[in-house]
């Protein structure tokens, strides 16, 4: 090495060029502050940088440089101190990845959408509103009636930032009225009917006519409190990874050929819970998890025919009997061409591993949330879009027929109406409770397509067997009363249109629009036939 680079420039040689040109500008700096003042002690500060090894791998690196002074305080040369940090890069980056993929899936949410005049006075309010916030639709347009009375819904500080924004926009629009530029969202806190605070995203552009002329403005307001909690969990666990890389006590062990131990570092009485003279002279496998055995003699037996997989980790019994989880960096000894001993370092990494799994609870929770509809626990829109396409390939693939049913409760809107929206949910939830009962377990599936309105999918079903079990459905429904408010029980009814699709009688591909258009279609024939029916047939190519 020493040879190869006799000079700092040299260097530049293995570093990639994005480090080279950020330490370029490091030094420069420090540079001129070396030239105005010789005897300035200032050292340069801790800097990162991706250097490539001689295998044309690459490796980060922390390094300190400070100057070398004589008596006087004169320099006269430089000393660099530099330390691997690859792995904390990489858990670093990790921790990046789970954060973002956290967000990504967790956008599933129930959205309030308003339609504003240009004057900004509110036309339009969606009914979810009273979902995410508690009012009425006639109570919540009383409190936004103007860009002033936002404070009624917000705290001062929040209402007076929103209030200048939207008269900032309405200026530029009247001045310029075919300007296009959309604000990037806003997260606001609102406050709901009964006090409390939800955590929002609101996203806001005009509406234009034919002539591009601004008319109205559309506001979509998504709920996004989990996400910020989840945020938050996240920036706590992150913190806690952090800590756990930068400030992890290792262990190190030298082994004999024999696979004993000949030397352990002092920390391995607190790591593992035995002394060093009860270490001393035993095997190294003595301590490791039976089902590990076998897999870390193979990353052994990688690591002495000279190929990677010198990082290896494994399970090691505690003295008290509970499991230590370790990372093993494995570095071998050698006296010409003959290994002599097995130099290692032990890292604890039981408190990582279990916030691996916790955080992976975490997500597989976010994950089903995300595709389910919270108010009956049946499948959402998400998770159609994401399944059906793969059930119709697979129905194609393996010449298996695959049948949808679509189904509607009949006057639903005279049920909220008559007994309230809370007896009118029951009623929901309900109805997908009997149809759960109904159909198969793990292989049928469930989604709320609209809101009274259900989507069932069946897998390797004919028409004949959905045709049959709509029918049970239908029967079960309607003989079924639902109690509702303080035991009072209702009656209710449902249409359904049948689909099948049968690849062995229409070959060519179906698309999920137009398989669900037909189901809709036998639907609207089901209705129009008196409802509480069933109306069927093979799906055709448009």
């Amino acid at each position: 090495f020493s040879t190869s680079f006799r000079t700092a420039s040299d260097l530049k040689a293995i570093m990639t060029t994005e480090s080279s040109n950020r330490l370029n500008r490091e030094i420069a700096d420090r540079a001129e502050g070396w030239k105005a003042d010789p005897r300035n002690p200032r050292n340069l500060s801790f800097f990162e940088v991706e250097l490539i090894r001689k295998d044309g791998s690459t490796i980060w690196t922390e390094t300190q440089t400070g100057m070398l002074r004589n008596e006087i305080g004169e320099p006269y040369g430089m000393i660099s101190t530099t330390r691997d940090i690859s792995e904390r890069r990489q858990s670093e980056n990790h921790l990046r990845e789970k954060e973002h993929l956290l967000r990504t899936i967790n956008e599933n949410i129930q959205d309030v959408i308003v339609l504003w005049s240009v004057e900004l006075s509110p036309e339009f309010v969606s009914p979810s509103v009273n979902t995410m916030l508690g009012y009425s639709i006639d109570e919540f347009s009383s409190l936004i009636d103007s860009p002033d009375s936002l404070r009624n819904i917000m705290d001062p500080e929040t209402s007076l930032k929103v209030s200048e924004k939207i008269r900032e926009g309405r200026l530029r629009i009247l001045q310029e009225p075919t300007y296009h530029h959309n604000d990037p969202p806003m997260e606001l806190q609102l406050i709901r009917k009964d006090g409390s605070k939800v955590w929002i995203e609101a996203q806001s552009c005009y509406l234009r006519d034919e002539h591009d002329l601004p008319y109205g403005i559309i506001t979509v307001a998504r709920n996004i409190q989990d996400r910020i909690e989840t945020r938050k969990a996240l920036e706590k666990a992150e913190e806690q990874y952090r800590s756990l890389v930068e400030n992890i006590n290792d262990v190190s062990i030298s082994l004999d050929t024999d696979g004993n131990y000949i030397y352990v570092s002092p920390v391995a009485e607190h790591t593992f819970g035995y002394t060093l003279a009860e270490l001393l002279g035993q095997p190294f496998a003595k301590y490791i998890h039976p089902d590990d055995l076998e897999r870390l003699n193979e990353r052994f037996a990688v690591a002495v025919a000279g190929k990677s997989g010198n990082l290896i980790e494994f399970r090691v019994f505690h003295k008290d009997g509970h499991i230590v989880h370790v990372r093993f960096s494995i570095r071998l000894v050698y006296e010409g061409n003959r290994i002599v001993a097995i130099n290692g370092i032990l890292s604890d990494i039981t408190q990582q591993k279990a916030a691996e799994e916790a955080l992976l609870k975490a997500m597989d929770e976010v994950k089903k949330l995300s595709v389910t509809d919270v108010l009956t626990g049946s499948y959402n829109r998400g998770y159609l879009n994401e399944n059906l396409p793969s059930e119709i390939s697979r129905c194609h693939r393996y010449q298996n027929p695959l049948s949808l049913v679509m189904c509607d409760l009949d006057f639903f809107k005279k049920v909220n109406d008559k007994h309230g929206h809370q007896a009118g949910d029951k009623v929901l939830q309900a109805f997908v409770n009997q149809i759960r009962q109904i159909i198969r377990n793990q292989i049928d599936w469930i989604v709320r397509y609209g809101g009274e309105e259900f989507l069932i999918v069946l897998p390797e079903t004919d028409l004949d067997g959905a045709v049959a079990l709509a029918e049970r459905i239908r029967e079960n429904l309607a003989s079924n009363p639902i109690c509702i408010n303080d035991g009072q029980k209702i009656t209710v009814s449902s249409s359904f249109g049948v689909v099948c699709l049968d690849p062995r009688h229409e070959s060519r591909p179906a698309s999920q629009d137009s398989l669900i258009n037909q189901a809709d279609i036998f639907l609207y024939q089901a209705k129009k036939n008196g409802r509480n029916c069933v109306i069927s047939g093979c799906y055709t190519k448009p």
